[in-house]
C-alpha cells in the first residue's frame, strides 16, 4: 500500500507547525555583517598590493617553494629506491 499526503503551506507556516525557530532576523543581521566587511575590503582595495604578489620577490617565493617541493620529491624517490 502507498499513500501520498501533500501540504500545501509555507516554509514559514511549516517551521511554525514544528515548533522550529524563525531565523530570520539572525539571517539578515549576519548579512548586514556580511556586508559591512565587503564594503570594507573594497574600500581598501589597493590593485598595487595584489599584483605585488607577482612581483620579482614573489616570483623568487615561488620559485623556492618550487625547489622545496621538487627537493622532498626525489628524498621521497631515493627512499623507495633503496
Amino acid at each position: 500500500m502507498k499513500i501520498n499526503v501533500e501540504f500545501d503551506i509555507t516554509p514559514k507556516e511549516l517551521r511554525e507547525a514544528l515548533g522550529l525557530p524563525d531565523v530570520q532576523p539572525l539571517h539578515d543581521e549576519v548579512l548586514e555583517k556580511i556586508r559591512e566587511k565587503v564594503v570594507e575590503g573594497v574600500s581598501d582595495y589597493d590593485p598595487m598590493n595584489f599584483l605585488s604578489a607577482y612581483s620579482a620577490e614573489g616570483i623568487r617565493t615561488m620559485q623556492g617553494l618550487q625547489q622545496a617541493l621538487w627537493g622532498s620529491m626525489a628524498q621521497g624517490k631515493e627512499g623507495k629506491d633503496t
